[in-house]
């Protein structure tokens, strides 16, 4: 059936329709007789429209939800002249296309993917290390730097040698480059956490953990003046006033972005270049709004296992704090911590998202945790139950259970049993023996 278009100016007013937000059928009308074919052409072209924008259920709006919360969308992106070149390279970083972006989009979404792969790297080598002794450990370290990365024992700084003897001679010598470390450090945490109490609790926390643990980690050993005055109070303190000073100063800060193929100049192009390097936008937290000492609890817990497992690395197998690798090691967990703390921020406070969705993130990252400990324990029984253990009495009379292959530590009071071994089951003995 053939329909003509009727113009609006010679259209009774009556009859008169918008033709804004309608489809074209709703402009057109019919010939004498066909008025009810004309009716339900456009009550089907109705329904389809109301079947295209129906009302999404509460567990679709949640999937959606929870998706955007974990994978940040942005704009396309795309640059010609890159698109047009070989995909080539891009094989050699499968990770930056299969993870997801993650909350963080600058300077570009594909740096926190290839961030992300290297975190699951790093966590599968971790699992693999549990599976090998100390001496293939520290074979492979020093593979990387024979000269660095060998040594056996540390020769660490001592500070807590005459405590009683305050003068500001002693103090301004034991200002070094671990004081900057502290305020950078320490900056760099109060903008992850962005909550004065707590980056002070933690602060004032970190060093009761270090008495807790000093007859393990001699390094943990100083002065109470230099806990309280030289780490709290000046690196600590300093560092927290001027990350939170950032923050305060991001947070007034109102974000607008124009695309660089928009800008004209090349004055603008450069910096709006730069301005790539710095956040999209910026957002304040609310830590103790719901269940304060819980969010508390676990983000205390987060910052204490980092910290104690950078410095137990370090002892374990006597690598230098000086080195290269120590270095770029905290920068990369700085790197992992960014993107967690602002996931598990959001986990914690956003109410929309679904319980099951937050109880299964928990429950994986539970079972890796318990996993972990697991193996660490039937490492140990394993170990004790087939004779690959002595007892040793240290000094203080105390006495314990050492692998006949472990760290420098314990190899000194069981060399020649370590020895001994090693010729029965002919492995020869490792350089640093």
């Amino acid at each position: 059936m053939a329909y003509r278009r009727i113009r609006s100016r010679s259209s009774p007013p009556e009859t008169r329709m918008s033709t804004a937000g309608r489809s074209e059928s709703d402009n057109y009308t019919g010939e004498e007789g066909t008025t009810d074919e004309f009716e339900d052409v456009v009550e089907e072209t109705r329904r389809q429209r109301r079947r295209s924008l129906r009302k999404r259920t509460a567990t679709e709006l949640e999937r959606l939800h929870f998706r955007l919360v974990n994978e940040k969308v942005v704009n396309d992106i795309t640059l010609e002249r890159l698109a047009a070149m070989k995909t080539s390279q891009s094989k050699h970083f499968p990770r930056a296309m299969a993870f997801p972006n993650g909350p963080f989009i600058r300077p570009h979404p594909t740096f926190w993917r290839i961030i992300f792969g290297v975190s699951v790297l790093y966590a599968l080598l971790l699992q693999f290390t549990l599976y090998q002794s100390y001496g293939d450990i520290k074979r492979v370290i020093s593979w990387l730097d024979p000269v660095g990365l060998s040594q056996t024992s540390l020769d660490e700084k001592d500070y807590a040698i005459n405590c009683s003897d305050v003068s500001l001679e002693r103090i301004w010598s034991h200002i070094d480059i671990f004081a900057v470390g502290h305020f950078l450090g320490w900056g760099m945490k109060a903008l992850l956490i962005r909550h004065t109490i707590i980056c002070w609790y933690i602060s004032i926390a970190w060093e009761l953990t270090e008495v807790v643990f000093a007859h393990l980690l001699p390094n943990f050993q100083e002065c109470w003046w230099d806990a309280i005055f030289l780490d709290i109070i000046i690196c600590n303190g300093l560092g927290i006033l001027f990350g939170l000073w950032l923050c305060r100063y991001m947070e007034m800060r109102s974000f607008h972005w124009e695309s660089i193929k928009n800008i004209r100049t090349a004055r603008g192009k450069f910096k709006r270049a730069v301005l790539q390097f710095t956040p999209e936008s910026w957002m304040k937290v609310e830590w103790l709004n719901i269940f304060p000492l819980k969010r508390c609890l676990a983000i205390y817990a987060f910052i204490m296992i980092t910290e104690l497992n950078t410095f137990f690395l370090k002892h374990v197998f006597s690598i230098d704090t000086k080195h290269p690798i120590v270095f770029w090691r905290i920068i990369l967990i700085g790197l992992i911590s960014a993107p967690s703390i602002r996931q598990y921020y959001v986990y914690a406070t956003d109410p929309k998202l679904p319980d099951i969705k937050v109880k299964l993130v928990s429950l994986w990252i539970l079972f890796c945790a318990v996993g972990t400990v697991f193996c660490v324990w039937l490492s140990v029984v394993w170990a004790k139950y087939s004779s690959m253990t002595k007892n040793v009495e240290m000094e203080g009379g105390e006495t314990r259970q050492c692998y006949l292959d472990s760290s420098c530590e314990n190899l000194g009071a069981i060399k020649e049993d370590v020895l001994r071994r090693r010729r029965l089951l002919n492995i020869p003995s490792p350089d640093f023996s």
